[in-house]
């Protein structure tokens, strides 16, 4: 059975305007396995834009598949490196809010 393009596209709009309705972007605690690292000391005489205090990238293994968790401290030392607070956040809606 061969449905129509106009058809196809049509309800691809309406679906996505049905996902479109919730526009705030849930965040939840971090979990249990993520340890944060400790934050190193910030030098008094940096003379770069900012300086990352702490990175954490770690990724979970098991059972029920795979969880990332992403976490920094981030000290600006330059009113250049503001735009590091515009963030990008990786997130497939389709899998589920976030845990």
């Amino acid at each position: 059975m061969r449905v129509p393009i106009s058809l196809l596209l049509a309800s691809f709009f309406v679906t996505d305007a049905a996902n479109a309705k919730n526009e705030q972007v849930a965040r939840g605690p971090a979990p249990n396995w993520a340890v944060a690292s400790e934050l190193l000391t910030a030098p008094q005489d940096g003379g770069g834009l900012a300086f990352f205090r702490r990175q954490d990238i770690l990724v979970h293994l098991d059972a029920t598949g795979q969880q990332n968790y992403t976490g920094y401290r981030i000290k600006i030392l330059h009113p250049n490196a503001l735009q590091l607070g515009n963030l990008s956040i990786s997130w497939n809606p389709s899998v589920g809010a976030p845990m």
